[in-house]
């Protein structure tokens, strides 16, 4: 079989980022909100969420009453999900396991969800196809994702510039600087290393069978990840997908 997972410093990676990472994520409902409405389904249905890391996605869509399993790589994220569900008295069921090749029964659930996942991903369209496998007839896969990191000539040479800015700042060890230096040996390996795009996303879809995707980022009242506007071109540029297995 193929090797589909990824350095072991990565699962060090996002470890040591479980502690801050709520603190640098966006609000949570808006999300939830668009997601629950691209399901589309009635609440008691199975909803796989994957990478849920610290159940960002998972505990939203518990509390609107779907039966959700979250699975991550990262055992320190996976305890802090646990922990906020027992907080928030939800059921949610979180498990150690990678999110390209889930260990589960075929056709078990009712729904997949992913949040900025696909880039990290090495063989995106094994993983795909494997998602596929775990939803029953009709079921419903919604993912998000968008371009992450600089990609035209003016968005590189700014980021050289903060690097050599970042070198002689006292905090070495900040987030944007420990990930170049995680990811680095990695690089190559990823398809969508930089992010993607929806027509991208789109393809990945249709390669893999699955039929009426639709996009859904325009239905945020405004832009979950900045206060400057719906859209943005270039780097930060997101969507969200949602589709039927055929």
């Amino acid at each position: 079989m193929k090797d589909l997972s990824v350095c072991p410093r990565i699962y060090g990676y996002w470890n040591w980022r479980a502690a801050s990472f709520d603190a640098t994520s966006c609000r949570q409902e808006p999300w939830v909100e668009v997601y629950a409405r691209a399901l589309a389904l009635k609440p008691g249905a199975k909803v796989l969420d994957l990478g849920t890391g610290t159940g960002f996605l998972a505990l939203g869509l518990a509390a609107r009453g779907y039966r959700v399993t979250g699975i991550d790589i990262s055992e320190k994220m996976l305890e802090l999900a646990g922990n906020k569900a027992r907080d928030m008295g939800l059921e949610v069921e979180f498990i150690h396991m990678p999110a390209d090749e889930p260990d589960f029964t075929p056709g078990c659930f009712d729904a997949v969800v992913t949040r900025n996942l696909i880039w990290t991903l090495k063989d995106p369209w094994q993983a795909v196809k494997n998602w596929s496998f775990l939803l029953r007839a009709n079921g419903r896969l919604v993912i998000s994702d968008g371009i992450w990191r600089p990609v035209t000539a003016i968005q590189k040479m700014s980021g050289l510039f903060m690097d050599f800015l970042q070198k002689f700042g006292r905090d070495q060890e900040n987030h944007p600087g420990k990930f170049k230096k995680m990811y680095k040996p990695v690089d190559p390996e990823l398809p969508f290393g930089m992010g993607l795009y929806a027509w991208q996303a789109q393809k990945l879809l249709k390669d893999n069978g699955f039929v009426s995707i639709t996009g859904h980022e325009q239905e945020f009242a405004e832009n979950p990840y900045t206060r400057k506007g719906k859209f943005f071109p270039g780097y930060g540029q997101f969507f969200i997908l949602s589709a039927t297995r055929g």
